[in-house]
């Protein structure tokens, strides 16, 4: 593929990739157009874009000698206008460079326009960033005037948590205190519920024996009074035998009256 050139401003013509790397000071940086692609589809890129040129320019010597004046003039000769068609080729070769010219400018202005706004941008965003710097530096003046005030509230308040530490530690040690006396009062509480416990057992022992005497009393209560009974009906019986015996046996000396035997009461 052939390439037009743009070489020390001008575009001398059209080159092959190895004639174009022969070119004194010809890098990857040197703008370069294909010549075959279309007007409307033209456009300047840098060497190193194209890979057919790459690859010329990794496989020649950069340091050939360079090129004698009469070469080159020699070569700007051939260039020149010999014929209609070499008039043509150079009226097409001025009309490509000076609408090159005309691109390179209004790329140039272009790129200073979106330069111009940028800065423009930069410089509103610098402005903003100062004012909110400024407001800052006047909100951190206050808060520097502040200072003395807080470091003397500081200080009182460390006074005052020192006092308080004071305190509560005296709270903890009447805590402790009583945490102390709770555990003896909660001692003697389990003690007592044990002497309780120990009592009503001892009482329900002594109401079951007191149950079991009064029973006994009772069976021997029962007992007495049928014994009295018996007692009592002997007795009757006794004195019907003597009234008996006194109507059969009249002469006989009067018996002799048995004192009446009391009755046993009952407690």
């Amino acid at each position: 593929m052939k390439y037009w050139v743009y070489y020390e401003d001008e575009v001398p013509g059209v080159f092959e990739p190895h004639e174009l790397i022969q070119l004194p000071n010809f890098s990857a940086g040197t703008l370069v157009c294909p010549a075959d692609a279309p007007s409307a589809e033209r456009s300047w890129k840098r060497a190193g874009e194209f890979s057919d040129l790459v690859a010329a320019m990794e496989g020649y010597d950069r340091e050939p000698p360079p090129l004698p004046p009469q070469a080159k003039a020699q070569a700007y000769v051939d260039a020149a206008v010999r014929g209609p068609e070499e008039v043509l080729e150079a009226s097409s070769h001025k009309i490509f460079r000076h609408v090159t010219e005309l691109m390179k400018e209004l790329e140039n202005r272009r790129e200073e326009r979106a330069l111009t706004q940028s800065l423009q941008r930069t410089l509103i965003e610098l402005k903003g960033e100062l004012q909110a710097a400024r407001e800052r530096v006047r909100f951190l003046d206050d808060r520097v005037s502040r200072i003395p005030a807080l470091e003397e509230r500081d200080k009182r308040s460390q006074e005052v948590l020192a006092q308080l530490s004071g305190e509560l530690r005296a709270i903890e040690d009447r805590l402790h205190e009583r945490e102390r006396r709770i555990l003896e009062l909660e001692q003697k509480l389990q003690e007592a519920k044990l002497g309780e416990e120990n009592a009503l057992r001892t009482q329900a022992s002594v109401l079951r024996d007191n149950e079991r005497l009064g029973k006994q009393i009772d069976d021997l209560d029962r007992a007495l009074g049928k014994n009295e009974s018996n007692l009592a009906k002997s007795l009757a019986i006794i004195q019907r035998l003597e009234l008996e015996l006194s109507r059969l046996v009249p002469k006989a000396a009067e018996p002799e009256v048995l004192p009446e035997i009391p009755k046993l009461k009952k407690e």
